[in-house]
């Protein structure tokens, strides 16, 4: 090409500049799966926490012999779930989203170990409790890192892959509960959901990133009757 007095300086520049926008675009393109592939991998919290239900609790009453109150097992659970689910949420708004969904598996985790060390029918009551506060986070923090990470175009998709998953979880969570304890016993089934929150909180801790952390909020404190009145 000829080259003269009326000739641009910086035509070089063009191809350069594409390349960059070119790179810029496929960084995103994986930033967003890798997004999408923490997120897919918190769903096994999900289904852990929506599964987490006790369908033989009259056999695991019968077993410390306090059969009528054996329904303290799932009221313990339901009802501190159904409680925690606004309190994570402001949380994770003071505290930033990853610690408050890394504490609720840790939790989880401890609650689970707990059920399976009971010695009695109110100490599994109150493991029941423990575990039912952390499953609420569980849950509810997984609905809005997806808000965070996802492209605004999918959220409702992910979501909606979010509400199967947890209806999963409720419909298979009773039937393999009931295996497990008529196979190994019920301290081994609430023992056996040890790993799988381990995992969840391995991805979350490297998979999701640190600007979650950020503070969202300018609240000091937690409103819990504003909060409990939701949840009602």
């Amino acid at each position: 090409m000829t080259v003269d007095e009326e000739s641009p300086l910086l035509q070089n520049e063009n191809p350069p500049i594409q390349e960059t926008s070119l790179t810029l675009n496929e960084l995103k393109q994986r930033t967003d799966y890798t997004n999408k592939l923490v997120v897919w991998s918190c769903f096994i919290g999900v289904f852990v926490a929506a599964a987490d239900v006790i369908s033989t609790w009259s056999s695991i009453a019968s077993q410390f012999k306090r059969l009528s109150e054996g329904s303290w097992l799932i009221v313990a659970y339901n009802f501190s779930f159904c409680l925690a689910l606004p309190v994570h949420r402001t949380l994770s708004s003071m505290y930033g989203r990853k610690n408050i969904l890394l504490a609720a598996y840790i939790l989880f985790a401890i609650g689970c170990l707990a059920c399976c060390l009971s010695g009695s029918l109110q100490q599994l009551v109150f493991a029941r409790v423990l575990a039912g506060i952390s499953g609420g986070g569980m849950i509810s923090l997984v609905s809005i890192i997806i808000t965070d990470l996802v492209p605004a175009g999918e959220v409702a998709l992910f979501r909606s892959y979010a509400n199967v998953v947890n209806v999963l979880g409720q419909t298979m969570g009773a039937s393999v509960g009931g295996f497990l304890i008529q196979t190994v016993g019920w301290r081994w089934s609430f023992l056996g959901q040890i790993p799988l929150v381990i995992i969840c909180n391995l991805v979350a801790l490297y998979g999701l990133p640190s600007w979650l952390n950020e503070r969202k909020t300018e609240d000091d404190y937690v409103n819990f009757p504003s909060d409990q009145t939701l949840s009602a």
